[in-house]
């Protein structure tokens, strides 16, 4: 039965007692270390009778009474160690074999936030001269300490600031399974309450202006806007479209899973006036295995970058003097709510949106008819 020894301020050893050879009808060494899971003081010990010589048992137990001191004094734990054998590997290195194994895994898109926020870690290390550290060293306090950094010091915004929690909570799990650690100490820390999105809606007038200042200078990027606004296709979903998920004659497009937001396969229609964009490209003569948007916007055998994107409204936004707040993803939110103005269902909008439920759907609704209020007091008719 394993004996536990509360910790008390006169030890002068704070995370273990050193060990001692005992010998008697029994020979044994026996330790202390500190548990870090019920944070006291618990014995090992370790027999020694197979030895029959007691000069030979002596002169070896001795030597690892001092082996097992010297281990100590570095740092060892023989309970971090049972629980998680990798616990002193160096956190920074880790997090790169931790990188290297998602790279494989994930799509491009995906990764490049996974390498940021490892990235964002080993800079605060390397600041802070925790590059040594051991897994095991890193506890809640520096986890609070680094998220208070990212926070007060990056300041960025609660919603940033939960996904960089999301992602050391994934990535302290994947630690967990790999047998690096037994716990997490993100696990703990409270998400920041997020303020609600600002949904900035393009009107009539500005979206014409978008739309003669690209058919002059970027007609596959018009096309691009057009689907987002229209068929409320999403940016990192555009990148993905291919030649052959477009059916003209059905209007409608292919959105396959794997580059679905939400992880399902699903079908966005196709207005009739934007039928005659696609027969303009010609796409019928377009080997249907590339992407609809590929370098400079145009189909290609390789998908557009989704920062090319961004980079591509930003100088839309500076030639139309646009405010900051008019996004290109503003143009799937204009799209939602005119589709709303224009009295089409929500549920089809929902199901157009790809949107998980209609109360997410309905959320535009008020964009939509910003005077209900004036139309209930005026125009409701008498009983």
């Amino acid at each position: 039965m394993k004996t536990k020894q509360k910790r008390k301020s006169s030890v002068v050893f704070p995370d273990y007692i050193p060990a001692k050879l005992v010998e008697g009808k029994e020979w044994y060494i026996y330790f202390y270390a500190l548990d870090p899971y019920s944070n006291v003081l618990r014995r090992k010990r370790v027999k020694f009778n197979r030895i029959k010589s007691k000069m030979d048992r002596r002169r070896i137990a001795q030597q690892l009474v001092v082996k097992i001191n010297r281990k100590l004094a570095e740092g060892w734990n023989p309970f971090v160690e049972e629980e998680a054998p990798k616990a002193f590997n160096k956190l920074y290195d880790v997090i790169d074999t931790f990188l290297a194994e998602k790279k494989r895994e994930m799509r491009p898109d995906g990764f490049r936030s996974y390498n940021s926020f490892g990235k964002k870690l080993k800079e605060w290390m390397e600041k802070e001269k925790h590059t040594e550290m051991n897994i095991f060293s890193f506890n809640k306090y520096f986890a609070v300490e680094f998220m208070n950094s990212v926070y007060r010091k990056d300041k960025v915004s609660e919603k940033t600031y939960n996904n960089y929690l999301i992602f050391f909570r994934i990535f302290w799990n994947w630690m967990i399974e790999k047998n690096y650690t037994a716990t997490n100490p993100f696990k703990e820390i409270s998400k920041k309450k997020e303020k609600k999105k600002n949904r900035e809606v393009i009107d009539e007038p500005t979206r014409l202006r978008i739309k003669e200042y690209l058919e002059k200078n970027d007609f596959p990027y018009l096309v691009m806007c057009l689907l987002a606004f229209h068929v409320l296709i999403r940016p990192k979903e555009l990148m993905g479209i291919k030649i052959k998920d477009i059916d003209t004659k059905k209007q409608t497009i292919f959105i396959p899973a794997q580059t679905a937001k939400n992880g399902s396969d699903r079908i966005g229609t196709i207005p009739n006036y934007m039928i005659e964009m696609f027969r303009k490209m010609e796409i019928e003569k377009i080997d249907p295995s590339w992407y609809l948007f590929s370098e400079d916007f145009k189909p290609g055998k390789v998908k557009v970058d989704s920062r090319k994107i961004a980079k591509r409204w930003e100088k839309l936004r500076k030639d139309l003097k646009l405010p900051l707040s008019i996004k290109f993803y503003s143009l799937r939110d204009s799209g939602i709510i005119q589709m709303l103005e224009d009295g089409i269902s929500a549920e089809y909008v929902r199901q157009q949106a790809d949107h998980s439920s209609l109360d997410m759907t309905t959320i535009y609704s008020k964009h939509a008819r910003p005077d209900g209020i004036e139309q209930i007091k005026n125009k409701s008719r008498a009983f």
